[in-house]
């Protein structure tokens, strides 16, 4: 399971800031115009989608294993064969999410929050935290961030990451990224979104 989400959060922070956002810095992807309000196109026939979906898995696959990997990883990943690992990513990526990148259009942010959340504490998986400014002074306040996370903590899962998240206690006020958030002037009320989920 360890190993599903760890792909899933290096495949889909790839594949969000190829195909979202313009600028990346560690798990955080900024995006320009939060307000811009666009419809992805339903032209693309279902046979259509998984061919492109596939490819986009494939070229994200390639890339990623040209990087140096620790000995570990490479006998972990050695150990099947690339088909057998991108239809487990496959499987267990959000209906909503596979569209998304199966579409010739990139997402806007109104689109990404409309994804669904899955609360649930008994799978891991990666998330989408979708960061809007607190108030809009100038041009550059349009601008949004997202943040991408994985939750794997045993019994807890995707529904007490989310918990931790949004908590508002003083003693969670310095866990990661809320200072990240705070920094950046953005509203801690943001949508949370699931991009990848396992059971454990």
């Amino acid at each position: 399971m360890n190993i599903y989400r760890r792909l899933g959060l290096s495949f889909y922070a790839t594949a969000t800031a190829g195909h979202a956002a313009r600028h990346t810095t560690a798990s955080f992807l900024r995006s320009s115009f939060c307000e811009q309000r666009y419809t992805i196109s339903t032209d693309v026939s279902p046979g259509e989608d998984d061919t492109l979906f596939r490819s986009r898995l494939l070229t994200i696959w390639e890339g990623l294993s040209a990087f140096p990997k620790t000995p570990r990883w490479e006998k972990t990943l050695s150990s099947k064969t690339p088909e057998f690992w991108l239809s487990q990513i496959e499987q267990h990526t959000a209906k909503h999410f596979k569209t998304i990148l199966s579409s010739h259009e990139s997402p806007t942010i109104s689109l990404l929050e409309s994804l669904e959340w899955s609360d649930t504490a008994t799978a891991a998986g990666v998330y989408l935290w979708v960061w809007k400014p607190r108030r809009k002074r100038t041009y550059h306040d349009s601008e949004c961030y997202l943040y991408l996370g994985s939750a794997s903590k045993f019994g807890a899962g995707l529904a007490d990451k989310r918990r931790a998240l949004l908590s508002t206690w003083p003693s969670t006020r310095q866990q990661p990224p809320k200072p990240q958030m705070r920094s950046l002037g953005m509203s801690p009320k943001s949508k949370i979104v699931t991009l990848f989920e396992v059971p454990f």
